[in-house]
């Protein structure tokens, strides 16, 4: 939440502090809250008793870890692998159960396989396998479901699936601004993200500010597909971009993105590096508009997409992308709870 911070750090039962420590947990959220809200942090740590110091301190309030730089990493990462997870999405019931962290000192361990995006949903009709192929049904022969969740989409806007347990409700411009997100994030290390050249460039006329924001990031700029060039006083030429999606307005998302990495937005103030503001911007003005119509496999695309990045609960504003309304709290609502 915005304004007062509460950290309660403990190692050992005993408690301390260590502001390196709050700020390796605030770095696990990054991308996940919104600008300006902070974490409640209570923190436990285990560790053995010769790698930690608690008399560095006349009050014993600071300790001295042998391993600071892994515990940090393993903090960090503790809070980024929960906010991975099912339970770190927003939800309609009344009395969500936030994860339980575990950290341990030493590098952290690797990040198990992350679930399949179908295993989340009800399974679709099942027939007998043997059945299938023109063979009488036996009670040994295996059942395989078929088919996929039917998903819905509500007001051009939300698109609505079952699951094993209730129902998600996913927005789709939060959705695909975290899967360009991650993309683009993906592909600095590769080379940048593909583009297409233009059969007739694009000649944009720009403020001062913005010809000379742009100069500065062009090289990052073509790794997010947009390669300019030919710079005149207050003129730019773009002569290829990215292609997200069939309804991309490449010369909006382009003259709204430079115009926020200049003025500066919270969006923009909240990363921590040139590559994350270009990603930011890029994800927030590129993808899919609310109010889009999308085909049924559009909509399976996007679930799919979204699933597979390290956090799809989360859009770059650090709002929700997904909302879960869980069978228990249905039953509750319409009055069949026991």
């Amino acid at each position: 939440r915005p304004g007062l911070r509460r950290a309660h750090l403990f190692v050992n039962g005993r408690p301390f502090k260590a502001t390196e420590l709050v700020r390796a947990a605030e770095r696990g959220y990054r991308t996940t809250i919104p600008h300006g809200a902070r974490p409640w942090i209570f923190l436990y740590l285990q560790v053995g008793d010769g790698d930690v110091d608690v008399n560095v301190h006349p009050a014993k309030a600071e300790v001295r870890f042998r391993h600071q730089a892994a515990v940090e990493e393993a903090v960090e990462a503790a809070v980024r692998r929960a906010l991975e997870g099912e339970e770190s999405a927003a939800t309609f019931d009344r009395t969500p159960q936030p994860p339980a962290l575990t950290v341990r000192e030493g590098p952290p361990e690797a990040t198990p396989p992350r679930e399949s995006q179908m295993a989340l949903f009800a399974e679709g009709p099942s027939v007998d396998a043997s059945a299938r192929e023109g063979v009488p049904a036996s009670s040994e022969a295996p059942v395989v479901p078929l088919g996929r969740t039917r998903l819905w989409q509500v007001l051009g806007t939300y698109i609505f699936a079952e699951t094993r347990d209730g129902l998600i409700i996913v927005d789709q411009h939060s959705a695909h601004e975290r899967i360009l997100f991650e993309r683009l994030m993906r592909a600095y290390g590769s080379g940048g993200l593909d583009s297409q050249r233009l059969l007739f460039p694009l000649t944009l006329r720009l403020t001062p500010a913005e010809c000379a924001e742009v100069r500065e990031l062009s090289g990052l700029l073509a790794r997010a597909g947009f390669e300019v060039g030919d710079f005149g006083s207050d003129t730019v030429i773009v002569h290829a971009v990215p292609n997200p999606h069939p309804w991309f307005d490449a010369e909006r998302a382009f003259r709204e993105m430079v115009r926020e990495l200049t003025e500066g937005s919270e969006l923009v103030r909240s990363a921590r590096n040139q590559h994350e503001r270009i990603a930011k911007t890029f994800a927030c003005k590129s993808a899919i508009k609310a109010g889009q119509r999308l085909s049924d496999g559009e909509m399976e695309d996007l679930f799919d997409q979204l699933f597979a990045t390290e956090l799809p609960h989360h859009d770059v504003h650090g709002r929700p992308t997904i909302v879960r309304l869980s069978k228990g709290e249905l039953e509750r609502r319409f009055g069949r709870s026991p």
